[in-house]
């Protein structure tokens, strides 16, 4: 998934990193958190927990056991600027045209 790293980094909107602060996770990975969610219908919290309990989530990420691991908040702030509507906000269309 390496060949995903230029795409992302034009399609995301990060900071320069001049105002300080932790340093992001890398895009790839949390891109990668994304796919394991779409995967599995994980929420941010389940996604979580399973990155931290599965073996199997950590080695597809290219984490270690002693990495750090994205919290809920970050996997949620990452989604964010770029889901649509969720839940009851959705849009209604219908779905053939009158």
């Amino acid at each position: 998934m390496g060949g995903f790293r230029k795409p992302l980094a034009k399609a995301l909107k990060r900071s320069d990193g001049a105002k300080g602060g932790r340093p992001p996770f890398d895009a790839v990975l949390m891109f990668k958190v994304l796919v394991l969610q779409a995967l599995y219908g994980l929420s941010d919290d389940q996604a979580e927990f399973h990155i931290q309990d599965r073996l199997s989530f950590m080695r597809f990420l290219g984490l270690g056991l002693g990495d750090k691991v994205p919290d809920a908040k970050t996997i949620w702030l990452f989604q964010e600027p770029y889901a649509g509507p969720r839940g009851g906000e959705a849009e209604r269309r219908p779905l053939v045209r009158p």
